[in-house]
């Protein structure tokens, strides 16, 4: 059956993943920024799609306030049973995660 995935842990792998992806990008401005925690605020459900947002500490400093959004489609419209193990890819998947704006 597998080990069960808690929406904390997919978010702390989520973290360091996103850090990971930076450091290997082309653009040498960018491999210095890295994400230092988010935090899934809200989780909204519109028609049968699912998706979460909330706050990032994400940047240079990894100290900047972005606001993200994780489009998890149609795994569930229970917060409670979202399968967090299926999210899980080898690398990057830019398709579900969106960087909505860097906030002031």
């Amino acid at each position: 059956m597998g080990v069960r995935v808690t929406e904390r842990e997919y978010f702390l792998f989520l973290e360091f993943r996103i850090s990971s992806e930076m450091a290997g990008l082309r653009d040498r401005r960018l491999q210095h920024y890295w994400c230092d925690g988010l935090i899934p605020l809200d989780f909204a459900v519109s028609g049968k799609k699912c998706r979460m947002s909330g706050t990032a500490y994400f940047g240079e400093t990894g100290q900047e306030i972005w606001s993200f959004v994780v489009l998890l489609g149609d795994e569930t419209t229970d917060r409670d049973r979202i399968n967090w193990k299926a999210f899980f890819r080898p690398r990057m998947s830019r398709a579900g995660l969106r960087w909505i704006s860097k906030r002031s």
